[in-house]
């Protein structure tokens, strides 16, 4: 399944994204592009999200804010932030009532159109080196147009770092690190 087939099978859905912070900003604003009804669930109050607040009332996005954002869980599709213990109550009580709880990774991962090789490491070195050595083994091919892949966009440059990728898309033969 494409990405544009998922948007396209969820766009009489109710979806919910909980975590108004910058992290959750490209999924949202991918959702709400696709035409999708999306409530953004919060514990912050609009005033301490600030310019997320506005940003998300821009891109018409609902919002369920405060303390209590998790009390009532009613959407279709829950998209849940990796802060978010999958196992958490309310969770559970959208799985219990048949709704779909995901996260933006398992969306990565199910429309994804190529291998993944998935790294984990703390300074990026290990990726920067996994990422030269499958080049110079010629599956990552220069004349290529490489881009960064949805799930991963910013995280270098949300840890200061600038010159390397931690996810990168490549056509359907390549591989997505």
């Amino acid at each position: 399944m494409t990405l544009d087939q998922y948007l396209e099978s969820i766009r009489d859905k109710q979806v919910a994204v909980i975590g108004a912070g910058v992290s959750n900003m490209p999924l949202v604003s991918l959702l709400r592009e696709a035409g999708i009804a999306v409530t953004v669930h919060d514990k912050k109050t609009a005033e301490a999200l600030g310019e997320q607040y506005d940003k998300l009332s821009a891109l018409g996005a609902q919002t369920v804010l405060g303390e209590h954002y998790l009390d009532e869980l009613t959407e279709d599709i829950v998209f849940r932030t990796p802060g978010l213990h999958p196992g958490h109550p309310s969770l559970e009580a959208v799985r219990a009532r048949g709704g779909i709880v995901t996260s933006e990774m398992e969306l990565f991962f199910q429309v994804c159109p190529c291998k993944i090789i998935g790294i984990t490491s703390s300074d990026g070195k290990t990726t920067t080196m996994t990422y030269e050595f499958l080049g110079h083994a010629g599956h990552l091919s220069s004349g290529r147009q490489h881009r960064q892949a949805p799930a991963a966009r910013g995280a270098h440059h949300a840890a200061g770092r600038s010159g390397h990728r931690r996810a990168v898309l490549l056509p359907a033969d390549g591989h997505a690190i």
